[in-house]
């Protein structure tokens, strides 16, 4: 799992062949740089995605706590207005729980 709060590059996904990467796209510009044939991106600002919203928020506590990041920080102050900005990317053919803790 990655959270990615800065731009990403283009071919975006690529490589990715499991896991999940949440990416803050406050700029609009991310679904034009992302692999569409290999990667789905969701928005998880509504009701389908309160799994990856939790687990976003979980993921964002802990970043802020060890690194005191101020982008983080006003991420979760304002956490339900940032949410619309996130995308949860995973690869089209994943089929392991969004949670790697799951099913230990």
């Amino acid at each position: 799992t990655v959270v990615i709060l800065g731009e990403t590059g283009h071919n975006f996904g690529a490589g990715m062949t499991g896991g999940v990467a949440f990416v803050y796209d406050k700029n609009h510009s991310f679904i034009d740089k992302m692999n569409q044939e290999l990667i789905k991106a969701e928005r998880i600002d509504t009701d389908e995605g309160d799994e990856g919203r939790h687990y976003l928020k979980k993921i964002l506590r802990s970043y802020h706590y060890r690194t005191h990041s101020p982008l983080a920080k006003f991420i979760l102050e304002h956490f339900r207005e940032e949410l619309r900005f996130f995308y949860m990317v995973t690869s089209k053919d994943m089929k392991a729980p969004l949670n790697p803790m799951e099913g230990n």
